[in-house]
């Protein structure tokens, strides 16, 4: 969400009892401001919210002129690859302390806090007050900017009632995997609840639970197919790097004039896959392909290299047009290099151990990745260690990379190209036939 944020103006509701429930996936880590899933604030003094602290720990204030109740876990959320399920459920008249605000994340209670702050019997909380504002991605106090950085799904809101996550959520079967589940019909949603849909639905900030609480935005949000029940790949900001990474996750900032490198959140065995870049800004070079986990020379080394400069990689070189695998230069697929604007399709077939490029829409070196035809062999450097992972190297240079979810940075593809059958991804040109966006769906599927 970065800048941006959803408001709405608060009646006189429930300060005693509710809930908030979100999917989240953080788009990056920060040490110097909180991240926030919602406020409720007079804009002055008096608020209560929830953020991932500078800390990366979840922390529960509510504060006029003192602390009535602040709670900070010890537990740490860093995954920036992976939704995270939060509901905080909040019911001061509960006659034990400790239960008057629960903390949940992926349906498992949280117990141990740093600092365990609870709230007097019966307080009234700084929510559900009559003119207050509440807002969901940012603080609403007088100091502001300080926001939500990274995706938002299914953010309910509930006035009246301490539900528990399971009416938001429930465990996969198959997998034990805590997957989302859309609110129940028998939720009673109050005076100012809501539930904003995540799954494609109307405009953002639109009520879904019947009640037409709907939500202002600000800032141009943006809504991404990215889900809980799909979760797109994007850039590992988990791992060690240097340069800025931003746009949830697919734009990678290198002003400086040193290699940095990157790899993918996920990774893959074996089948077909494909994801687009742009070359947004050159000033020096850049070189993106993919990546073995080879122990040495994979993609942990990418660091402060270029991906094509280690053992067990291979990508395609910006300033040449060369491929380069395992530090070598070999076949030329764009004579003349690459220029500001260009947009380079990358198809993996993992199964033939075969790698291709395009450049706005057309395959390089006469080949194609349909019939198998003239891609750049992957060595076994690659066949002996896997999975792969996508990965990027800067140097004085930006990149955005759309995985399948249609947007270079904030800009939305403008021509809509074909995906394959079966695939939602969103491309800027045409998926060749039986290659996939990487996906959760698509990688349990084809994977």
């Amino acid at each position: 969400m970065a800048t941006t944020k959803l408001t709405r103006t608060e009646t006189a509701g429930n300060r005693q009892i509710w809930t908030f429930s979100a999917w989240v996936k953080r788009g990056t880590i920060t040490t110097t401001d909180g991240q926030y899933l919602f406020s409720s604030s007079d804009g002055s003094n008096n608020y209560n919210y929830l953020q991932i602290n500078p800390s990366d720990q979840l922390r529960y204030l509510d504060y006029t002129s003192g602390n009535n109740s602040n709670k900070i876990t010890t537990q740490l959320f860093r995954d920036c690859a992976a939704y995270y399920h939060i509901v905080c459920a909040v019911d001061t008249t509960d006659g034990v302390a400790e239960d008057r605000v629960k903390l949940y994340v992926n349906g498992e209670r949280i117990t141990a806090f740093g600092t365990n702050v609870n709230h007097g019997a019966s307080d009234n909380t700084e929510m559900n007050v009559n003119t207050y504002t509440m807002s969901i991605g940012s603080d609403q106090t007088s100091s502001g900017g300080q926001y939500w950085v990274g995706l938002m799904s299914n953010v309910a809101f509930v006035d009246g009632t301490a539900l528990a996550p399971t009416e938001f959520g429930e465990t996969d079967s198959t997998s034990g995997i805590w997957k989302f589940k859309a609110p129940g019909g028998g939720i009673t949603w109050g005076t100012n609840g809501f539930w904003l849909k995540g799954e494609n639905s109307a405009a953002l900030g639109t009520d879904s639970s019947g009640e037409t609480n709907t939500l202002t935005t600000s800032g141009s949000p943006t809504q991404s197919i990215d889900t809980p029940s799909n979760v797109y790949c994007a850039l590992n900001t988990a791992v060690r790097h240097q340069g800025t990474i931003s746009h949830a996750n697919t734009r990678y900032d290198n002003g400086g004039s040193s290699w940095y490198g990157v790899p993918s959140t996920f990774g893959f065995e074996k089948g077909k896959w494909f994801y687009e870049y742009k070359c947004t800004t050159i000033t020096s070079w850049s070189q993106v392909g993919l990546m073995s986990s080879k122990p040495a020379g994979g993609y942990n080394d990418i660091y402060s290299t270029y991906v094509g400069d280690n053992s067990g990689g291979v990508a395609l070189n910006s300033g040449n047009g060369d491929i380069y695998q395992n530090g070598s230069s070999g076949t030329t697929w764009f004579s003349g290099g690459l220029s500001a604007g260009d947009i380079i399709g990358v198809a993996i077939d993992a199964d033939n151990s075969k790698i291709y490029f395009s450049k706005d829409g057309v395959w390089g070196n006469s080949s194609d990745p349909v019939a198998g035809t003239n891609g750049q062999t992957l060595d076994s450097n690659f066949t002996d260690y896997k999975p792969y992972l996508p990965c990027f190297s800067v140097n004085n240079f930006v990149i955005d990379v759309n995985f399948g979810t249609g947007y270079f940075g904030s800009t939305a593809v403008s021509s809509a190209g074909t995906s394959s059958t079966d695939d939602d991804s969103v491309w800027e040109f045409d998926c060749p036939t039986g290659y996939y966006g990487i996906n959760t769906k698509n990688i349990n599927t084809y994977g």
